[in-house]
């Protein structure tokens, strides 16, 4: 009885070893599609008025760079392209 609970304990730890690097692979591969890319480009007119739950932020010409400090505002700066 205890070889098949140590069997079943290494098997178990394997399994949930796989899947967490199964995971991680997927997390960090890029989909390749480019959409970043292509909405920067033709979404290009200013100013722009972005709605969060916050208000209405208004963006009067287009930034240099963008800093962002959570995940609210990264999707804010998502939202400008």
């Amino acid at each position: 009885m205890l070889g098949f609970t140590r069997v079943r304990r290494h098997t178990l730890a394997a399994t949930a070893t796989t899947v967490a690097l199964a995971v991680a692979l997927v997390g960090c591969s890029s989909d390749g599609d480019g959409d970043t890319k292509d909405s920067a480009k033709s979404g290009g007119a200013f100013p722009v008025s972005i709605k969060s739950s916050l208000g209405t932020a208004k963006i009067e010409e287009k930034p240099e760079r963008i800093v962002t400090l959570g995940q609210g505002s990264a999707e804010t700066a998502i939202a400008l392209g």
